[in-house]
């Protein structure tokens, strides 16, 4: 993401909050990285660069596709977090 300045932010850097709010779950996607711990709102999508590549490992706590974001309380939730990931795909996550 970059700033009005042109100087290249990190999500940290911006009001994560505002970009999770939602009112449905389609509302939601995975924040545009290699392995996203964090969903935001999809209308924020256009404000990150998704990576050319990526590694290959599989992180159980990763929300790889928006089906793993739901809108819990009116924020976007990654419901992968704790390994849940690999509980749905009968993986061990040790």
């Amino acid at each position: 993401m970059t700033s009005d300045t042109g100087e290249l932010q990190t999500y940290e850097d911006v009001e994560p909050r505002e970009q999770q709010e939602c009112e449905t779950d389609a509302d939601c996607v995975p924040l545009p990285t290699c392995h996203p711990r964090t969903c935001i709102n999809k209308k924020y999508t256009s404000f990150y660069e998704r990576p050319e590549a990526c590694t290959e490992m599989f992180d159980c706590s990763a929300a790889y596709d928006a089906s793993a974001c739901e809108c819990v309380g009116s924020r976007c939730t990654n419901m992968n977090l704790g390994d849940k990931g690999c509980a749905d795909q009968g993986e061990s996550a040790e």
